[in-house]
């Protein structure tokens, strides 16, 4: 079965390729410690219509000079995420990353996590 993490940053525009500098390397510790590697992406902005469902751009618009992100951690399981997530957190490079990721994004509340797992 597979398990996905999905975060949704509110980043700066003029802050968005330090963004990635940073999350690359976090990518890394990650790498490190077992997992395949989290994917990032940019909101790409489209007036395209699918009958009644709404954009993610509508329903979360990016505010002036700022750019939607999504980060992406795929897993073999909720277990592999656990197992991967005990070995970042002892790792002393982490930590100064990720306060750097929420400096540059403007605080922790300007992100969004969220675990799925795959549908049997």
């Amino acid at each position: 079965m597979a398990f996905v993490q999905l975060y949704i940053y509110r980043i700066p525009q003029k802050r968005s390729a330090e963004f990635l500098r940073v999350a690359r390397a976090a990518r890394e510790v990650y790498r490190r410690h077992g997992a395949p590697g989290e994917e990032f992406f940019r909101l790409h902005h489209s007036d395209r219509k699918y009958h009644e469902i709404p954009g993610l751009w509508e329903v979360l618009p990016p505010g002036p000079e700022e750019e939607i992100w999504i980060g992406l951690d795929r897993y073999r399981s909720a277990q592999h995420c656990a197992d991967v997530a005990a070995a970042v957190d002892r790792d002393p490079e982490i930590l100064a990353l990720y306060e750097k990721i929420v400096d540059l994004v403007g605080g922790a509340a300007r992100m969004v996590h969220a675990e799925f797992e795959e549908a049997a």
